[in-house]
């Protein structure tokens, strides 16, 4: 705004002097008007702009050139020329325009009136030495002055780029973290309906059997058990909806330190289960230092476990379950000895191992499984922390199972 201001003062005095003046006057009166549009619009329509300033500047060394010898003055407009060279490096998009007003300014350069002599007698061109040097260093100027412009631009687009980049990573971190929240709710699902149906599906089935034998007694047993699994299922979804509504995932963690009622469940279903925990104030220091998700797997592992048990070896197997906690890890052992016949709708599709084996790994633990119909061990190293330490703990764990 400035430069269009100064160029308007300049095109007043200019428009004046042509009230009375010859023809090259007046023309130079319209060009400075000219120039003044150029300045006007050069950052709005900086090709236009530009492009102009080359136009004006030519006709403005032609009208000079017409009137030799006489002394036109120095036009002050000939300052426009670095303007507009770096506003069309800096600000003209397409490379072909920058190329063309940087060259139209490079042929101006040889009539600008830096090139010319004032003399007494009027405007005389240089000896050839002389005026090649002049141009050279006009040149040269325009060339650094270009060079500016393209720089800025440069550091503009690339200012530009890094901030697409940085709102592409954003939106591929929030779809990430929006996939690992869909993951985390179809996978506690699962677990939810699957552990708890399968345990129903056998206490219904048992239910029909002692109905079908006239033993009320243990009808009664199968139905209460049947109705305190379907409560805690339930019960666990609407914590999975809380903790949704709350945006937490803290809501779906069950402590450590409720492992007997959760594997009560399990005894009701037939397990005989042997449990091996750590003493009563370790887990509860466990329970307050652990993570909530390490807790959670743990929960998880042993109803996949157990579960798979009642599904591949039958719901009276035996049942080792071992917790021992060390200061980088904790390892979580099921042993099973199978009792009775297999659930009859188990179909080996080895998804709860999957499921096991892909929540241990989330957490930078191992889980390791060997065995056959008749003997099973699962064995679950999960960090307490610090996820890289699991690594030399569970090679002297010495579990001699593959993965």
């Amino acid at each position: 705004m400035a430069a269009a201001t100064a160029g308007g003062l300049f095109a007043a005095l200019y428009l004046a002097a042509a009230v009375n003046g010859s023809w090259a006057e007046v023309l130079h009166a319209i060009l400075a008007w000219g120039f003044v549009a150029a300045l006007l619009n050069w950052r709005r329509f900086p090709t236009a702009a530009g492009a102009g300033g080359v136009l004006l500047s030519w006709a403005w060394a032609g009208v000079a050139i017409a009137e030799l010898p006489r002394n036109l003055g120095f036009s002050p407009f000939a300052l426009t020329v670095p303007f507009f060279v770096y506003s069309a490096a800096c600000f003209v998009r397409s490379p072909w325009w920058r190329s063309g007003i940087l060259f139209g300014y490079l042929i101006y350069c040889v009539a600008s009136p830096l090139s010319w002599v004032y003399t007494p007698e009027g405007m005389v061109y240089p000896a050839l030495p002389q005026a090649a040097s002049m141009v050279l260093l006009q040149w040269l100027v325009l060339f650094v002055v270009f060079q500016v412009g393209r720089g800025q631009r440069l550091h503009v687009q690339r200012q530009v780029e890094l901030a697409e980049a940085r709102d592409v990573a954003e939106r591929e971190r929030q779809e990430a973290n929006r996939e690992r929240e869909r993951s985390l709710i179809a996978r506690e699902v699962h677990d939810i309906l699957a552990h708890g149906l399968t345990l129903i599906n056998l206490q219904a089935s048992a239910g029909l059997v002692s109905f079908a034998e006239g033993q009320n007694h243990e009808v009664s047993h199968a139905l209460a058990t049947i109705r305190s699994i379907r409560v805690d299922a339930l019960g666990e979804v609407r914590t999975i909806v809380k903790t949704l509504h709350a945006d937490s995932s803290q809501g779906f963690v069950a402590r450590i330190t409720n492992i007997d009622s959760q594997l009560q469940r399990f005894r009701d279903a037939g397990l005989h289960l042997e449990t091996r925990p750590p003493a009563p104030d370790r887990m509860t220091q466990l329970s307050e230092r652990l993570p909530m998700l390490t807790q959670l797997a743990i929960h998880r592992v042993i109803d996949e476990a157990l579960t798979n048990v009642i599904r591949h070896q039958g719901a009276s197997s035996c049942v080792n379950l071992t917790v021992e906690a060390s200061a980088a890890v904790i390892t979580l052992r099921v042993e099973s000895w199978a009792g009775g016949e297999p659930h009859r709708e188990a179909v080996g599709s080895s998804s709860g191992l999957i499921s096991m084996s892909k929540r241990v790994e989330d957490l930078g633990g191992v889980l390791a499984h060997a065995g056959d119909r008749a003997y099973f061990t699962v064995v679950a190293t999960i960090p307490t922390g610090d996820v890289a330490s699991i690594r030399e703990e569970n090679h002297g764990a010495g579990t001699g199972f593959g993965a």
